[in-house]
């Protein structure tokens, strides 16, 4: 929910309504278990890892509710060991799963031009 974002992300969703809103849902903190669920046998020791992680921000098709795109956020935050270590682990969930990861460095201002570029050409890989 928003109340659970920083400002930084605060900010940045509302950028992302105003310009994607008309064509995508545009969802924030949501669960990686949400996007990419579980098939098959339920086993605790592979769920433990993707249901404590969220992700910042997620694109679906308006008509299908399809995930088409995962952004994510990167703050000062993302330079610890720790976080690269978690980062590490998203990336390679999403590219098992074939849905675009499009991280975005945290600034004071974006250049709504280039986000438009980098959204529609992570879009154009589906």
């Amino acid at each position: 929910s928003v109340g659970e974002m920083s400002a930084a992300e605060r900010q940045f969703f509302r950028l992302l309504q105003k310009v994607f809103g008309d064509s995508y849902y545009v969802f924030s903190q949501v669960r990686l278990a949400s996007i990419i669920g579980i098939k098959g046998g339920f086993s605790w020791r592979l769920f433990n890892p993707i249901g404590s992680k969220s992700v910042d921000f997620v694109f679906c098709d308006k008509v299908t509710l399809d995930t088409l795109l995962v952004i994510e956020l990167d703050d000062r935050s993302h330079e610890l060991p720790e976080r690269q270590k978690r980062d590490l682990f998203v990336n390679r969930v999403f590219k098992d799963v074939e849905i675009p990861l499009l991280r975005v460095p945290q600034r004071r201002s974006y250049d709504v031009k280039e986000l438009k570029r980098d959204v529609n050409e992570c879009l154009r890989i589906r």
